[in-house]
């Protein structure tokens, strides 16, 4: 799969990388919510 960037190149998604930027945004929220 891939992901089209802004400016309309094509790459390949990195789930570690979403996954990773949830996590930062999760910080601090109730427990019950998981990534």
């Amino acid at each position: 799969m891939y992901v089209v960037k802004r400016d309309g190149r094509k790459e390949p998604i990195m789930f570690d990388k979403i996954t990773a930027r949830i996590r930062k945004l999760n910080y601090g929220l109730n427990g019950l919510v998981d990534p």
